[in-house]
């Protein structure tokens, strides 16, 4: 089981003050460690029936399960946005472990110009294909994943610390991120159909 500091440290070690975010973590390792893919043909962002929607869950399934492993340990790290750092937004499901706040308007001034705070929280858990189909739903609706009268999360990543890999699912895909260029042209080149057509990737 990873604890608090254990994350904590990996992050540090690896990402330094970067906040765990897809679009920022995307800014950062764009060229180097960064991968999208579409869950919908043709690059469509929503899905409009159930049909659609097996596809969005089928090709996010098969990716997290070729990236992590059935039955390895990865964990699942929700964020959740605030105005102050006495937010009284908490996520209590599955044990969650409550980390450290990030002031986003420090760390990242040019994309926050007012007080932000963004709440992490940390699960421990084993992969399994179809284990977090409501939350990978939920992204795909642009939904919250949870939500109660405190808060509303809206986001999550999927980390494996062992292999240094980031899956960030988004409203239209996944944003993947690997541990060297040579993991991620492999990867690529597998999913080389789920691509953006775009030379930019997006």
């Amino acid at each position: 089981m990873v604890d608090k500091e254990h994350f904590e440290r990996f992050w540090r070690e690896n990402y330094n003050n970067i906040p765990p975010l897809g679009h920022v973590l995307r800014k950062r390792f764009f060229n180097d460690r960064w991968f999208r893919i579409h869950s919908l043909p043709n690059s469509k962002r929503y899905a409009d029936n159930e049909d659609e929607m097996k596809i969005i869950l089928d090709r996010q399934n098969r990716l997290i399960n070729d990236l992590i492993g059935e039955l390895n340990n990865y964990l699942l790290l929700l964020y959740a946005f605030s105005e102050t750092a006495t937010s009284k937004c908490f996520f209590t499901s599955d044990n969650a472990i409550v980390l450290d706040s990030v002031q986003l308007d420090k760390v990242l001034p040019d994309d926050y110009d007012t007080e932000c705070y963004l709440n992490l929280f940390m699960i421990n858990k084993s992969w399994k294909a179809g284990s977090i189909d409501d939350y990978l739903k939920a992204v795909a609706n642009d939904e919250p994943v949870y939500y109660d009268n405190s808060c509303e999360v809206y986001g999550f990543l999927l980390i494996d610390i062992k292999q240094n890999r980031l899956i960030a699912p988004y409203d239209g895909g996944v944003d993947v991120f690997l541990n060297t260029t040579q993991e991620k042209n492999v990867f690529k080149l597998k999913y080389k159909d789920w691509l953006s057509p775009t030379e930019s990737g997006l």
